[in-house]
């Protein structure tokens, strides 16, 4: 059961989902409230990853996950048990997986990595948004949404804490491409503001220095949004 756990593509955390939804399946009486035991011990090993960000923890979870249910079976038990997946498994594994790859993307690992080493990592620094700063930066740099953000830091994706992570997020990637943009977007605006709320604000005068800098002006806007892409 333990080389089983180990070598399995899972965290501690999601094999602690899935074989708390299975057990009462195969286990019942002492068996059950000592394999529930052992789930208690490891969910307090994974707290004290979170509270310390000590992976090395991860161990000891994974030995109770594995070993310590294990251990609680007394009696063999005939048939077959049907399993199946857990109830949290679809949606959740789909959000795992998109978090993973835009992590990925941007920071030029594999989706694996990511998967393994970077969201625990994530998880246990952003643990419920306490650390905002850190949050925000988070959502910002792997373009997160509400759902997104609610996966990596175990808080609700309703709430309004979360949501206004991610719109602050938004605000400091609009600001960063603005800033990236070489001018581009502050030119755009001044064409389209104008002197005046019917009109572009342009005179005789005016028209004929544009016409005459059009080219100049195109290639400076054309820098910009190279620069920008």
């Amino acid at each position: 059961a333990l080389s089983t756990a180990y070598s399995v593509d899972e965290t501690p955390d999601d094999l602690l989902l899935w074989i708390e939804d299975k057990v009462p399946k195969v286990y019942e009486g002492a068996e059950l409230a000592d394999a529930y035991e052992h789930l208690a011990d490891a969910d307090t090993w994974l707290g004290r990853v979170r509270a310390t960000q000590n992976y090395t923890y991860w161990r000891y979870a994974t030995d109770n996950v594995a070993a310590g249910v294990a251990s609680a079976r007394r009696s063999e038990r005939g048939g077959w048990t049907r399993y199946g997946g857990a109830p949290y498994r679809s949606s959740r594994d789909g959000t795992r997986d998109h978090v993973a790859e835009q992590i990925a993307r941007k920071a030029g690992v594999s989706t694996a990595t990511a998967r393994r080493e970077i969201i625990p990592y994530l998880a246990a620094m952003t643990h419920h948004c306490k650390n905002r700063e850190l949050t925000v930066q988070m959502a910002a740099r792997y373009e997160m949404d509400e759902e997104h953000v609610a996966f990596v830091t175990g808080s609700g994706k309703t709430t309004n804490k979360v949501g206004n992570i991610v719109e602050e997020a938004e605000t400091r990637r609009e600001e960063v491409a603005v800033e990236h943009s070489g001018g581009a977007f502050a030119a755009v605006e001044e064409g389209a503001g104008g002197d005046g709320p019917g009109g572009d604000g342009e005179t005789d005068d005016d028209a004929d220095a544009d016409a005459a800098g059009d080219d100049e002006g195109a290639d400076d806007g054309q820098a910009g949004l190279s620069e920008f892409m």
